[in-house]
């Protein structure tokens, strides 16, 4: 392929990451960019070029042990809600922004610890770096027709690029992840052009994937078909002896520091967390964002065994050899792309952390040691940590370019990224441990630290320096002075199944004992007594700590401020002192003694940007301290604690004084509700008294005052009068049996009864006024019916009225009215359905409603009370009635009665016991 198209394409992407960056810095939307769904995909910048090439190259060698370097974290990942909370905690609560910094914070804020791991991250991980340049480099290579494994030299076109793209990294890296010198700030640019390098890598492999298993070969029955024709590669492919097991579980283990101690991860997983809450989605996001990138690792491991049928390939690079091979120049610069991603994420990430960690914890102790150093860079703090830390970060991206160009190349991706893992490890003992055991002492983990990484660097690096011949192979073969058993890959004699078994047991078992050791027989300073503290207890002192005191002694706030302002700038120095004269309400005067509380939230200002260690130092020199014991310490958080402990219940009494206040503010609404629906209901009570009353009054003063009248005139006007009495009557007794509902003085009277057996004895009743009005009625019995507990003659008028209404409303020429009655389940269900003209949708509520009338009811003189009576009949016998419309019928009433109802409280009595 033209390298011109590779070079603007890889161009064109890392203008693309520069635009993402720039949007993610201004974008509005921030609430979308702080959600869990980005945090995620940014911890995927796990899955480097070792996943993306990597994985397939070591499934190709050493069959399953592969997926270790995932089902470590998949592992974790429960357990990392409890553990990275904890470690965001503490990291906001003390402002650190580094895995450096937080152990130097946890024992006493030691420079030298905060030096040590810096040491160890740099040497450890600087290989890992120069790995995803290796992977662009041969990837490169690949898409050139030329071999993975040579070693292009600069001046060539080939061997230009990957250090132009290095170069470009350095530029992206400077500008978006070294624009804020607080370190404690969120690089919002860099979290969303990592999150976006997740999506591009995982897409790719994802599409690769697809057309080399289904396209190239015919689906993943094909590929392990084909592979249990080839005897000896298949065994690459299954757990064999007792060899696999042993590697298995350290490679795990391994995996499970990994995905919380390496840098990268603690910069993304801890320092750019916006809050806890991302974590309750990331605990399942991420194990799945790896188990989908992983789906199609062993077949196109298989597919490239099967492919190139023994000839010499890179197995590494089989997801861009294949396509390449076949004819697929797109899918394979696609899939360049992705690895390109994959590369680059971690590259950008991996170099920010390890530059503020070079810049705060190794750099920053010497400089304000040195007394012209300090007066020099204090002069203009701002630009000379800029500064600083770009050149740590060209430093750390070049050093990283070199090991490629004169180590990296005699290594697989898998080894190199094993090797920096169990360097990663060493930090394990002094970080988790010390998040949970207060006995963990500095002398410990000093002590820890440094036999650990001896350890490492003698059966790792030692080797691979013998392999590229700057060291004797016989130093090697048979041990130092020819000591068989110092021999750097069989220590003390013991053969371990491969080096990284080999060299994590003894690194972490030499590790774990001299921190115990030292530990135990080392006491803590009064500082690491205090850190211990707070940070094994961090979810009880968090919110205590920033109000509570470490430190007795004077200091003027003009020269707080001066501190302050030499490395965070005026204007930002006055608005952080504003907040905190805001939150404590307290007058900040320039010549008066500061609040002590100040001090140590000065200190936590500075931390952010010079690493917690030279923040003290720097406090340290414009305080005069004061001796403090460990048992005040306590008893100030203590105190402290007291203090929240009151707020909180004064907060909580202050919500019950609101819940009570709108309690009663929402009493006060009802009675008044209660008062207004009280005088509607008399007033439209009297009106429809009213109504029958005039039309009696009428008719009798016509034949009061017309004697002359026929006889049948005069018995026509008394029949009206007759139904306006018999009305009138209707109208009280059902107000009354309103009223004597709503306010439960009737009692339910139970007997069982067949629901089947009323439906008949209503329509029975009804037979006359049906017949009248020309409508036929239907019974359908559906099944058995269980028999009820009811009041019969509360739910015999229930059942007459809605029939009754159904015959008004029929159809005036073919009325036809349906009625079914089945069980469900545990409820009888009464459907009366008419053909009449219907109810309109938004009635079909409101007809439950005292007085409630629709046009077509008017005409038929009701009283708007039946229905109303009818829904509070079914309130009290627990059912149900509500009005819809059946297909083939206009209205459908509906009943339900639940089964248990012999067991329903009754107006607060039990039934069974009466």
């Amino acid at each position: 392929m033209n390298i011109f198209v590779i070079t603007i394409c890889a161009f064109i992407y890392l203008l693309l990451l520069f635009l993402i960056a720039q949007w993610a810095e201004k974008a509005k939307a921030r609430k979308f960019l702080y959600g869990p769904y980005v945090y995620a995909l940014s911890l995927a910048v796990y899955c480097s070029a070792w996943t993306f090439y990597g994985s397939i190259g070591r499934a190709s060698i050493h069959g399953l042990d592969f997926l270790t370097t995932y089902i470590g974290p998949t592992l974790m990942a429960p357990i990392s809600w409890l553990v990275l909370r904890k470690m965001i905690r503490i990291s906001k609560a003390q402002r650190v922004t580094t895995v450096a910094d937080f152990v130097s914070a946890r024992y006493g804020k030691s420079t030298a610890l905060g030096a040590l791991v810096t040491v160890i991250c740099i040497v450890g991980v600087t290989p890992y770096i120069s790995l995803q340049i290796k992977a662009i480099g041969n990837s490169l290579g690949i898409l050139m027709g030329q071999s993975s494994q040579a070693n292009f030299p600069i001046g060539t076109d080939l061997g230009n690029l990957p250090l132009y793209i290095t170069v470009l990294l350095a530029i992206f890296i400077i500008i978006y992840g070294n624009r804020h010198i607080d370190s404690a700030k969120r690089h919002t640019g860099m979290v969303a052009a990592v999150a976006f390098e997740s999506f591009v890598k995982l897409f790719a492999f994802l599409a690769a994937g697809i057309v080399i298993t289904f396209f190239i070969f015919n689906g993943f029955g094909d590929i392990f078909g084909q592979m249990a024709n080839h005897v000896a590669p298949k065994n690459n492919f299954v757990l064999e002896g007792n060899q696999p097991y042993v590697s298995w579980f350290s490679f795990n283990f391994l995996s499970m520091f990994a995905v919380i101690l390496l840098p990268r991860q603690f910069q993304l997983g801890v320092v750019e967390n916006v809050n806890e809450d991302q974590l309750d989605k990331s605990v399942w996001l991420f194990p799945l964002y790896l188990l989908v990138i992983n789906i199609f690792v062993l077949p196109v491991a298989m597919a490239g065994v099967l492919h190139f049928q023994g000839e010499v390939y890179d197995a590494d690079f089989a997801l861009l050899s294949i396509p390449l091979d076949t004819g697929r120049p797109l899918l394979a610069l696609f899939v360049f792309i992705g690895g390109f991603s994959a590369a680059t994420g971690m590259i950008i990430v991996e170099t920010i952390a390890l530059s503020v960690m070079l810049s705060n914890n190794l750099l920053m102790p010497i400089i304000v040691a040195i007394k012209p150093l300090k007066e020099k860079i204090t002069k203009n703090a701002n630009r000379s940590i800029f500064i600083l830390r770009s050149i740590a970060i060209l430093s750390i991206l070049f050093g990283a370019f070199s090991y490629y160009k004169l180590i990296a190349q005699n290594f697989h991706l898998s080894t190199m990224g094993h090797i920096s893992f169990a360097a990663i490890a060493q930090f394990g003992p002094a970080l988790i441990l010390g998040m949970y055991w207060k006995g963990a002492t500095r002398t410990g983990a000093l002590m820890g630290l440094c036999i650990g990484f001896a350890v490492w660097f003698y059966t790792l690096i030692l080797p691979s320096l013998a392999d590229i011949g700057w060291i004797s192979q016989s130093v090697i073969d048979r041990g130092p002075w020819s000591i068989a058993w110092l021999r750097p890959d069989g220590l003390f004699g013991i053969d371990l199944p491969d080096s990284i078994t080999h060299s994590l047991f003894w690194s972490l078992l030499a590790n774990l004992s001299l921190f115990g050791l030292g530990s135990v027989y080392f006491s803590p300073s009064r500082q690491e007594e205090k850190q211990a503290e707070l940070f094994v207890n961090i979810f009880k002192y968090s919110t205590a700590y920033e109000s509570s005191v470490f430190w007795h002694g004077v200091a003027l706030l003009k020269d707080i401020r001066q501190v302050l302002n030499d490395f965070l700038g005026t204007e930002r120095t006055t608005v952080m002192l504003s907040r905190f004269a805001h939150k404590y309400g307290v007058e900040l005067k320039e010549n008066e003694m500061s609040d002590p509380k100040l001090v140590l939230y000065a200190e936590n200002m500075l931390a952010g940007v010079i690493g917690s260690s030279s923040a003290k130092v720097m406090i340290s020199s414009i305080v005069k301290e004061e001796d403090i014991q460990f048992d005040e310490v306590v008893g100030i958080i203590k105190e402290s604690q007291k203090l929240i402990s009151l707020n909180k219940k004064l907060q909580q009494k202050t919500v019950e004084l609101k819940r009570a206040t709108d309690a009663l503010e929402k009493a006060n609404q009802e009675l008044i509700a209660s008062e207004a629906m009280k005088d509607e209901f008399l007033y439209t009570v009297t009106h429809e008294l009213r109504t029958p009353l005039t039309s009696i009054r009428t008719f009798a003063e016509i034949v009061h005052e017309h004697p002359d009248l026929s006889h049948e005139e005069r018995q026509r006007f008394l029949s009206i009068m007759i139904e306006q009495i018999e009305r009138l009557a209707r109208l009280i007794t059902q107000v009354l049996d309103l009223e004597r509902f709503e306010g439960q003085g009737r009692k339910l009277d139970y007997q069982e009864i067949s629901m089947q057996q009323l439906v008949k004895e209503a329509v029975r009743s009804l037979e006359h006024v049906a017949s009248k009005e020309h409508v036929a009625i239907s019974i359908a019995e559906k099944g058995e019916v269980a028999p009820l507990l009811l009041d019969k003659d509360l739910m015999m008028q229930v059942m007459v009225n809605v029939i009754g209404n159904a015959i008004k409303y029929c159809d005036e020429k073919n009325g036809q009215i349906e009625i079914e009655v089945q069980q469900q389940q545990n409820e009888v269900l009464v459907h009366i359905s008419d053909n009449g003209k219907g109810i309109q949708v938004e009635d079909r509520i409101r007809v439950f409603e005292r007085f409630y009338q629709i046009g077509q009811q008017k005409n038929k003189h009701g009283s708007g009370l039946g229905l109303a009576i009818s829904k509070k009949i079914m309130d009290m016998h627990g059912g149900r009635i509500w009005c819809w419309q059946k297909d083939g019928f206009a209205t459908t009433f509906s009943v339900s009665l639940p089964l248990h109802s012999a067991n329903r409280l009754v107006y607060g009595e039990d039934f069974n016991s009466r």
